[in-house]
């Protein structure tokens, strides 16, 4: 059918993007792609991070911070953010993805245990 058709579309599109990277995806030194998005300096998560908006810690190492959401749209519902700065995930280098991704699992058991839930979601919002 029509939806089919456009999901099919849509993944040709996002291969056919992936084969014009070449050897810019294996370059380490600059990330691989842009997103156009300049980073704010004042922006809120920044503004957490630097304690100038108070926030329930779950946990807090060099490469993140994990908060309980202000807002939350379910139990549970927490924030893990990198102390990259950079706009989003897009402009960040493999080694800064890796270092910000890596405490999901964390989270996510924390989240799971905290609020007895069966499976948590993995959302990622990028951009202001």
């Amino acid at each position: 059918g029509l939806m089919s058709s456009n999901v099919l579309q849509t993944i040709d599109n996002v291969i056919a993007f992936i084969d014009t990277q070449g050897s810019t995806m294996a370059a380490e030194s600059k990330p691989a792609y842009k997103s156009g998005i300049d980073y704010d300096e004042d922006n809120v998560f920044s503004k957490i991070i630097a304690g100038k908006i108070p926030s329930y810690k779950i946990f807090e190492n060099d490469d993140v911070i994990a908060i309980l959401d202000a807002f939350p749209s379910a139990t549970g519902h927490s924030l893990l953010i990198s102390k990259v700065r950079k706009a989003t995930i897009m402009d960040f280098t493999e080694n800064e993805a890796a270092n910000y991704l890596k405490y999901l699992p964390k989270l996510s058991q924390i989240v799971k245990d905290a609020t007895g839930c069966s499976a948590v979601n993995v959302i990622s919002n990028n951009g202001y």
